[in-house]
């Protein structure tokens, strides 16, 4: 398949080159990955794949339907977004979509993207529930999320799961920018689940939780170098907390405590 992911998605995308070619595609997806990561044009090559009739799996990217899905008028193909002015996806859209649907397809079938779907609300969430329940005739549907825990249970249990790994260079940078804003919230009093909404998917390994913790506390050491006739707004009581905290958080991790559960209970803590 064609897309240009990295080499940690080598193999993801083998397989599914495969599961196409040999007729294996599933009605639903979820198409996780971090926010960097470009998932609408991963979701759409995976559409071209599907419905490209030169060559399955691995698209040709010159025929009519693949000229049609990289000019998003293929219509076959309906894409969901969410509206500017909302902080959701609402039911609207979902009813919309499942109607369309119904209709009997140009082609072969629909293919359906639902960008940020884990910030659908609870209403349109159940009422996807029903097309996952029934799809309508080969319809595939494609769940693009950056954190799918955000999802329904009953939502995830009808779906194939693929992560897409962005690369470690990139990785880095994000999670050195997400301690520094776990950081900040945690200093300036932000509630715990703004907080949680900000660390968002990184620090699910363990590995990753603890540089997460090391850039939180590099963060914290700049802080007290520079407090000093530079108008840090911290005292030094407020970042020396945090230091003792991120120091419990290590340690809990190399007992072999689960990481989501230690960065909960740090930003708990230290008041988040």
């Amino acid at each position: 398949m064609q897309f240009q992911a990295g080499t940690e998605n080598e193999q993801l995308l083998s397989r599914i080159e495969n599961s196409i070619e040999e007729g294996r595609v599933s009605h639903a997806y979820i198409i996780e990955g971090p926010e960097h990561m470009d998932k609408p044009a991963f979701a759409r090559a995976f559409a071209k794949g599907i419905l490209c009739p030169q060559r399955r799996g691995d698209h040709c990217g010159s025929c009519a339907v693949c000229d049609k899905i990289d000019h998003d008028n293929h219509e076959d193909l309906i894409c969901l977004q969410r509206l500017k002015t909302r902080q959701s996806l609402g039911i609207e859209q979902i009813k919309q979509m499942q109607a369309q649907i119904s209709i009997k397809p140009n082609g072969p079938r629909y293919i359906v993207i639902i960008e940020e779907s884990d910030r659908m609300t609870e209403e349109a969430q159940n009422c996807l529930l029903k097309t996952l329940e029934e799809p309508p005739g080969d319809a595939v549907l494609m769940l693009l999320s950056e954190n799918s825990e955000q999802l329904l249970a009953t939502i995830r249990s009808r779906c194939i799961k693929y992560r897409l790994e962005g690369s470690r260079e990139v990785r880095e940078e994000e999670i050195s920018r997400r301690a520094n804003e776990v950081l900040r919230g945690l200093l300036d009093g932000s509630p715990f689940y703004r907080i949680r909404k900000t660390l968002g998917e990184v620090g699910r390994d363990r590995q990753e939780a603890i540089r997460l913790i090391d850039g939180m506390q590099e963060r914290c050491r700049e802080l007290i170098l520079s407090r000093d006739g530079n108008g840090v707004p911290y005292s030094a009581e407020e970042i020396g907390n945090c230091v003792y905290a991120l120091e419990d958080a290590r340690r809990q991790l190399t007992q072999g405590m689960t990481p989501a559960y230690v960065l909960k209970r740090f930003i708990l803590s230290v008041g988040g």
